[in-house]
């Protein structure tokens, strides 16, 4: 069993397939002796009902026809009678028929010579028997029944005896043989029976363990996994089978998962810190929320001031309106006295100038005066 375990199989079809196998083969085998068997038992069987048993029923007709013909014999010595010579002669005829179809369809060496018997035994009796009597000779013919063709006739009754006692024998022989063979057959039937039984059952558990125990180990192996255990050594596969594919998957697996699990515990320790920096980060944003939260207070505060101010200076924006809209309309009244202005300012200027010049032709005048008066 141990070996058995230890074939290397590429799949597990080729197991199941193998442990059929080992079961068709003894089936196999269980059928060639069951066939070994009936074989020989019909042979035996043959034997007997196309040999033996004609054989044996040919003596006992091939007897008892010789025992009614020297019956007949005797009657027609005692009493004279030709009807007994014409039964006579159709048994002669009977006996004659057996013969012959004994020398055609049966062959057996110690028949030949009683049946060539049988024929010297009926030329006796139809010679020195019968004929002698016929010709009126009764005591001698009387004389060579008793003395010679009775003896004769009991000697061939005697040997049918014989071969009769013999073949009921063979056939007792043969029939033994046959229940012998019988029960040789049934017991070996229900050996290979059993056999093939605690076969089927030892190489369905072999084949059943051999698929199963890996795939509890691989049930096993991931339950570990499941739990987070990625610490465990690679599984080995004995086999060369899909079990040994499937294992080699799980350990590729249990490496992809162990290198993701590092990564993730790197990633988890970096986020870690930044959940550090973020919680600092955030008291420092409580705080800030919390002064944003008063300077809101305030701003509400102010806002309802600067509502109320600005309530005020629309009311005083709705009189600078008003007073616009007078200092607009003063503004063109303005505007025209302003260009009244111009014009009396231009006139003003023009006048200006020309005195100017006037005051400047007066002022040299006066200087050359001063200059003559000087030179006076």
């Amino acid at each position: 069993m141990k070996k058995f375990k230890q074939i290397q199989f590429k799949s597990l079809r080729l197991k199941i397939l193998l442990g059929f196998m080992v079961l068709v083969l003894l089936l196999f085998g269980y059928s060639g002796w069951n066939f070994y068997s009936s074989w020989k038992i019909q042979e035996e069987t043959i034997n007997i009902t196309n040999s033996q048993l004609p054989l044996l029923i040919i003596n006992e007709k091939l007897g008892n026809n010789i025992a009614e013909r020297i019956g007949l014999a005797r009657a027609y010595v005692l009493y004279g009678d030709e009807t007994y010579i014409e039964a006579f002669n159709v048994l002669t005829s009977e006996s004659q028929k057996i013969q012959d179809e004994a020398t055609v369809d049966l062959d057996s060496e110690e028949l030949g010579p009683l049946i060539e018997l049988i024929g010297n035994w009926r030329n006796m009796v139809e010679q020195n028997v019968f004929y002698v009597y016929q010709l009126g000779n009764q005591d001698e013919a009387a004389r060579y029944l008793q003395e010679v063709a009775e003896p004769v006739a009991n000697k061939l009754m005697s040997d049918f005896k014989e071969q009769i006692d013999y073949r009921e024998d063979l056939i007792i022989e043969s029939g033994d043989s046959l229940l012998s063979q019988n029960e040789a057959s049934n017991l070996v039937g229900l050996i290979v029976s059993v056999s093939l039984l605690i076969s089927a059952i030892a190489i369905a558990l072999i084949v059943a363990q051999m698929i199963t125990k890996p795939i509890k180990a691989i049930r096993d192996r991931m339950t570990l996994i499941a739990s987070g255990d990625l610490k465990q050594e690679p599984m080995v596969s004995k086999t060369k089978d899909e079990l040994a594919d499937l294992i080699q998957a799980m350990n590729s697996m249990q490496s992809s998962l162990a290198d993701i699990v590092g990564e993730i515990q790197g990633v988890s320790n970096t986020v870690a810190m930044q959940s550090q920096q973020l919680t600092e980060a955030s008291g420092q944003v409580k705080e800030a929320g919390d002064q944003i939260s008063v300077t809101m207070e305030e701003l509400s505060q102010g806002a309802e001031t600067q509502a109320t101010t600005t309530s005020e200076i629309a009311n005083s924006m709705h009189e600078f309106n008003q007073q616009i809209t007078e200092a607009n309309g003063k503004g063109e009244v303005l505007y025209h006295s302003t260009q009244e202005m111009i014009k009396l300012a231009t006139t003003g200027r023009n006048e200006m100038e020309t005195s100017i010049k006037q005051m400047g032709k007066i002022y040299d005048v006066v200087s050359n005066s001063v200059s003559q008066v000087k030179g006076l």
